[in-house]
């Protein structure tokens, strides 16, 4: 008895899990702007209310000499940005994992050069792939909204794929399960 019951809360649990992966992900694919306004809004809020706990936690100590004050007027300001400019945290997000895909590109370049040195046999191939990593920083560097929106879209995409799939594989195994049943 305890065990139906564990297994129709844990049933319960995975369709609600489903349900709400598949209307996020579709949301993400149909208005993926606005996922992206939402995510700045919610970083800025979340520095504003750092920045905010900073300064309460200084005022409230007075013997309190650290950077606490300076550090939450800094917050608070970069939080009312990302509010009110609700796209810059993406864009400051993509220009940091631009210059990290570059990076990784530079690095990958000068290693195909030392096999080459070395006489590795693969070294071309690690040379193409460094520079298509530099070519993607590059894009994601001149293109952060676009890049971030597409990203958002696949990201959408292979939600609501893989909450279909949970559902349809809830539905194949309920008929299975019905159909044991039945042949006993």
């Amino acid at each position: 008895m305890e065990n139906q019951v564990n297994e129709k809360i844990s049933l319960k649990t995975v369709i609600i899990t489903s349900i709400v992966t598949l209307l996020f992900g579709l949301v993400q694919v149909i208005f993926p702007s606005y996922v992206i306004s939402i995510v700045g809004i919610l970083a800025g809020a979340g520095l504003l209310i750092i920045g905010l706990a900073n300064i309460f936690l200084y005022i409230k100590n007075t013997e309190n000499t650290s950077n606490g004050l300076a550090k939450g007027i800094l917050l608070v300001i970069a939080g009312l940005y990302f509010i009110f400019k609700d796209t810059a945290a993406l864009e400051i997000l993509s220009l940091l994992l631009g210059i990290f895909i570059i990076l990784n590109g530079v690095m990958g370049f000068q290693f195909s050069f030392d096999a080459k040195r070395l006489e590795a046999d693969k070294w071309k191939i690690s040379m193409i792939f460094s520079l298509i990593n530099i070519v993607l920083g590059l894009i994601i560097l001149f293109f952060p909204f676009s890049t971030v929106e597409l990203l958002i879209i696949y990201n959408g995409i292979f939600m609501t794929i893989s909450a279909i799939l949970n559902l349809l594989s809830l539905i194949f195994n309920k008929s299975k399960q019905a159909g044991e049943s039945e042949a006993l």
